[in-house]
Formats: C-alpha cells, sequence, structure tokens
C-alpha cells in the first residue's frame, strides 16, 4: 500500500510517494551548497573567534576547503 503526499512548488500541486534530497550533490551536480557551507563555516569560526589554523580546520571538516587534495569533508 503505497501513500501518495500532496506537495506544492512554485504554486502548482504535486504528488508523491518520496522525497529525493542530494544535497551533497551524488546525483546532480551544483555548487550552491559550497557557497552556503564556506558562509556557515566563516560566520562560525567568527562567532566563536578561531584562530586562522581552527578556522581552516573547521573548513576542511566541512568539505569548503577546494585547495586540499583528497577533501572527504561534510560536502566532497
Amino acid at each position: 500500500m503505497s501513500m501518495l503526499v500532496r506537495f506544492w512548488a512554485n504554486g502548482r500541486s504535486f504528488q508523491g510517494e518520496a522525497f529525493l534530497f542530494d544535497k551533497d550533490g551524488t546525483l546532480i551536480t551544483f555548487d550552491h551548497w559550497f557557497s552556503v557551507m564556506a558562509e556557515r563555516a566563516r560566520r562560525l569560526s567568527s562567532a566563536l573567534g578561531l584562530s586562522q589554523k581552527q578556522a581552516a580546520s573547521l573548513a576542511q571538516f566541512m568539505g569548503v576547503d577546494r585547495g586540499q587534495p583528497g577533501n572527504w569533508g561534510i560536502i566532497p
């Protein structure tokens, strides 16, 4: 038994059985989330008063340090 869920986007009504979120770009590649996470890392670093080294570590952990080869953070 499947259950359809009704949702709206841009004023149009749709029905679906499932929602797929691809925030890391596994299925669809896009740079939007990179800039979102980079800004979050910047704001966190500022709010927490992190040193430059700590801020760089946070950025790498969050996957927003593109200068590092093999960067496997939250968003590669």
